[in-house]
């Protein structure tokens, strides 16, 4: 049976005095997840070479403190909050721990994606570049409506945007373009899901 990545840090932290919890285990430049297995990497005669790296304890106890509660990214330091790993354990527990990301990390499309797939009114707290993303702007409505209202104005006048939005809740109509509000076929979408009154559409539409 091949080793794991986990035996191998188990093994290397009596000679190195490295905690297994701060090593970082590379092999050329792809960091190893703990728990997968080192006998398919191996190259011909089973040979492998790795590289070992030591984290910062304090990154340790962050990704631990995330990994709990997303929320708590708020208290990381302006390093840790601009960590990839670190910001994407927190957002996979959180997705509003995007908040607390680096400016750099709110305009990651891979992070921005993961929150707003979880939570789409998180698109709230990403880059204005990432919020006018036709991708990322269906994935947050797809997830909740209310998500369009934090949309820039050119995707607020998408109709495919639109639609997937008030499919979920009808009543987001009233954040679509004019041009949108009188499409009669959005006008149809949002009505199954939510009751206008006569005077409601009227208003929205002349809006």
């Amino acid at each position: 049976r091949s080793w794991t990545v986990t035996e191998a840090k188990e093994a290397l932290e009596g000679p190195s005095g490295i905690p297994k919890g701060e090593q970082r285990l590379l092999l050329g430049v792809r960091e190893l997840a703990d728990g997968e297995p080192l006998g398919p990497l191996a190259g011909s005669g089973g040979r492998l070479e790795l590289t070992a790296l030591r984290c910062k304890p304090q990154r340790v106890t962050m990704l631990a403190e995330v990994g709990g509660d997303g929320l708590s990214l708020r208290f990381a330091s302006q390093e840790l909050q601009a960590d990839r790993e670190v910001v994407l354990a927190a957002v996979a527990r959180d997705a509003d721990a995007l908040q607390f990301a680096s400016d750099g990390l709110k305009a990651d499309r891979a992070i921005v994606l993961a929150a707003v797939r979880q939570k789409g009114a998180a698109v709230a707290w990403a880059s204005k570049a990432l919020q006018a993303d036709r991708e990322v702007a269906l994935a947050s409505v797809g997830q909740n409506g209310n998500a369009l209202q934090s949309l820039p104005e050119e995707m607020r006048a998408d109709r495919e945007v639109v639609l997937t939005a008030v499919r979920r809740k009808g009543s987001v109509l009233r954040w679509a373009s004019h041009e949108l509000r009188n499409d009669d076929e959005v006008v149809a979408a949002a009505s199954e899901n939510f009751y206008f009154t006569r005077e409601e559409l009227a208003q929205l539409r002349a809006a």
